[in-house]
């Protein structure tokens, strides 16, 4: 029992409150009004896979010992947590923080116009469906394995480097012993499932098949939930049709073996998994942040007034985050590295056109340039 209690207080520190805490700085990003935990703890994942993508990489291509990626990672990690939270204490004391003030809300049978009673009765409902077709996916990930021909390859991986210490000297298929795997050692997030099977105890077949599923279907329904409130900023009722809308796209997106629904579904151990689900939506929101930025320089430029600290700052924030995000899509697939900085350079373009200011996009070749950097570097070690 004690070892049961243990293993999921480790994945509680590691899969939630170290996250949270890396991402306080980035929480009230852009344009959300309110210090949310919700952006906390997905900003702090992409904080984290960050770290862990150098952490790995560099001793995957000097010792190859997953002992030291632990070592280093746990202390470089608890280290910024700890920072994080000083900085937030730090903060809040400092700073007088004023909450806006939220419409006042009563429940929908308490209405008197049969109108309004009725959209409101709808918009809790669609929530109770979404909430239940969310239940569901999460649950049937945990108890259900589906047969993929890949996880013959990347889980086998993450328990060799468990057991033996070693990453990417290992043949997953037969056990022996090989050279250094470039390709795939470069992108190691079977060493992430690796270092979450070490701290917790669950074996790496069983976190990755049974575990690992739900908790990344509940940080990408935050992130799409974040994405909603930003789309549908002045029709805030329609937010639970789109959360209903993309639940159901997620049920039903088999059509290929090939989709993004496929892979967060049944493959989600796989960091092509993560990168089509949760990090280039990730992206997207970051830019479609910064756009409102840009929106509101050109409000401000009507006005004869040039943006305040508090926008430049919030333009910062934006800019480092989408780099860490490069980064962490690094961890994911060698992929990542070519699709963020396109997507990146393409949507500079994109604001620099629609906001007419030509630092959107000298700011987007800025944050593309670090993908541009390990592109290269992964060419030459091929």
């Amino acid at each position: 029992m004690f070892s049961y209690i243990l293993a999921t207080g480790m994945l509680f520190v590691w899969l939630v409150l170290v996250p949270t805490l890396l991402g306080l700085p980035f929480a009230g990003l852009g344009m959300e009004r309110e210090k949310r935990l919700g952006t906390a703890l997905i900003c702090g994942y992409m904080e984290m896979w960050a770290l862990f993508q150098i952490v790995a990489v560099m001793f995957i291509l000097t010792t190859g010992q997953f002992a030291h990626v632990v070592y280093v990672f746990v202390a470089f990690a608890g280290l910024g947590a700890v920072a994080a939270l000083v900085w937030a204490i730090y903060r809040a004391k400092t700073h007088k923080i004023v909450k806006p003030v939220r419409e006042a809300r009563c429940l929908p049978w308490k209405l008197d116009i049969k109108r309004e009673r009725f959209e409101k009765c709808m918009e809790l409902g669609v929530w109770i469906l979404f909430a239940a077709l969310a239940v569901f996916q999460i649950v049937m990930s945990c108890v259900m394995a589906f047969a993929d021909g890949d996880d013959a390859y990347y889980i086998p991986i993450s328990a060799a480097t468990q057991a033996s210490g070693s990453m990417y000297h290992i043949v997953p298929y037969t056990g022996e012993n090989t050279q250094l795997d470039l390709r795939h050692g470069l992108a190691p997030f079977p060493i992430w499932i690796a270092f979450l099977s070490r701290v917790s105890g669950i074996h790496a077949t069983i976190f990755a098949q049974s575990i690992w599923g739900g908790v990344l279907l509940i940080i990408c329904y935050l992130l799409y939930a974040r994405i909603a409130k930003l789309l549908f900023s002045d029709n805030k009722e329609g937010i639970p049709y789109f959360m209903l809308f993309v639940a159901l796209l997620q049920l039903f997106g088999n059509q290929s073996f090939y989709t993004a629904e496929t892979f967060l579904l049944t493959r989600a151990s796989q960091g092509k998994a993560v990168l089509a689900n949760l990090i280039i939506p990730f992206l997207f929101w970051c830019l479609l942040q910064m756009g409102q930025e840009y929106r509101m320089d050109i409000t401000l430029a009507k006005e004869h007034r040039r943006p305040d600290g508090e926008s430049n700052k919030r333009k910062l924030l934006l800019a480092i985050l989408i780099v860490l995000t490069s980064v962490a899509s690094w961890l994911c697939s060698s992929l990542g590295t070519f699709l963020c900085a396109a997507i990146i350079g393409i949507g500079g373009i994109v604001l620099a056109i629609a906001y007419k200011n030509s630092k959107a996009f000298w700011h987007a070749v800025a944050c593309a340039l670090p993908s541009g950097f390990f592109a290269v570097f992964y060419l030459l070690l091929q």
